[in-house]
C-alpha cells in the first residue's frame, strides 16, 4: 500500500511539472522577427557593394554555391551566418525611413546591400555608441548587431568553401 502511494505521488509530481512547463511555454509570446522568411526557405543571396562586383549565391540540392563572380562551393558556416539576419528579432530602436534623411545614417548610398530571396537589407554607418549598425529594411531604419557587416562588406572569397560539398 505504501509503495502504491509513493508511485502515485511521483506520478502526480511529474504531471504537475509537465503541466507547469507546458503552461510556461504557452505563455511565452513569439518574438517578432526582422523577416517572415526563414533560413530554410532561402534559395538565393546577393551582395552588392559600390566598390566591388556583385556576389551571388544559390542553393542547389541542399548545398550553397557562389555563382558570381565565379562558380565555387560556398562555405556553409558563412552562409548560415548571413542567413541569421532572417531570425534577427525586431530591434527596439527602429523608425520609418520616410521620417528621416537616410544619408544621415550612411544609407544613401549604402555601404552594402544584402538580398535574400528578393528581400533587401541596406547597410549604413556603425552607431557611434555601440556594436550596432544602421540597416534599412522594409522602409524602416533599424539598429542591428554589427557582426553582419564583415560578411557583407568583406571579400567574396570568404564565402567560398575549403572543400566541395559532399
Amino acid at each position: 500500500m505504501a509503495r502504491r502511494l509513493i508511485l502515485t505521488l511521483i506520478a502526480l509530481i511529474l504531471a504537475c511539472t509537465l503541466a507547469a512547463g507546458a503552461w510556461q511555454l504557452a505563455g511565452t509570446p513569439e518574438q517578432a522577427r526582422m523577416s517572415r522568411l526563414s533560413p530554410a526557405d532561402a534559395v538565393s543571396i546577393r551582395l552588392q557593394r559600390p566598390d566591388r562586383p556583385p556576389v551571388s549565391l544559390e542553393r542547389r540540392n541542399g548545398d550553397w554555391w557562389v555563382t558570381q563572380p565565379e562558380e565555387r562551393p560556398a562555405s556553409g558556416t558563412h552562409v548560415r551566418a548571413l542567413l541569421r539576419i532572417l531570425d534577427e528579432p525586431q530591434p527596439e530602436t527602429r523608425f520609418a525611413a520616410a521620417d528621416s534623411d537616410p544619408a544621415t545614417y550612411g544609407l544613401e548610398p549604402p555601404s552594402a546591400v544584402l538580398e535574400i530571396n528578393g528581400q533587401r537589407w541596406h547597410f549604413g554607418d556603425r552607431h557611434p555608441l555601440g556594436e550596432q549598425r544602421y540597416v534599412l529594411h522594409r522602409g524602416e531604419i533599424a539598429l542591428l548587431p554589427d557582426h553582419y557587416a564583415p560578411l557583407v562588406r568583406g571579400p567574396w572569397q570568404q564565402l567560398t568553401a575549403e572543400e566541395p560539398p559532399r
